[in-house]
């Protein structure tokens, strides 16, 4: 993990909690609003938050080229929903809602640790 020993200690409990309460807020949200409404966003902050948590931290510069080229990579994946995310949207309540955007931000994450050093480089 790219973030302190202390902080990850953190972030990574901070990610799971917030997904559970995501997960209950969705499935309670969804029933007003229909599975997955435009309403619910608890999921791509969650999304986001995995991706952008793992940004190399090595300078302001490549921060920045980080967390832009990882927010890119996650709308990517969340947009296009490659396998298996599109079966994870169908799964029922709002585990269904938060799942796919946990798997976009998983393969915005492992595509984002290949890319980031190219870019830094490049810059």
């Amino acid at each position: 993990l790219i973030l302190s020993s202390n902080l990850s200690m953190i972030y990574l409990p901070l990610i799971g909690v917030l997904t559970l309460i995501g997960i209950w807020a969705a499935g309670r949200v969804q029933l007003i609003y229909g599975h997955d409404a435009s309403r619910i966003v608890i999921d791509e902050v969650i999304g986001q938050m995995l991706t952008l948590g793992f940004v190399l931290r090595s300078g302001t510069y490549s921060i920045a080229v980080g967390t832009i080229l990882g927010f890119l990579l996650f709308r990517f994946f969340d947009i296009l929903k490659p396998f298996p995310i599109r079966r994870l949207e169908h799964l029922r309540g709002g585990f269904g809602v938060v799942a796919d955007d946990l798997a976009a931000g998983v393969y915005a994450l492992l595509i984002l640790r290949v890319l980031e050093p190219l870019a830094n480089s490049a810059f």
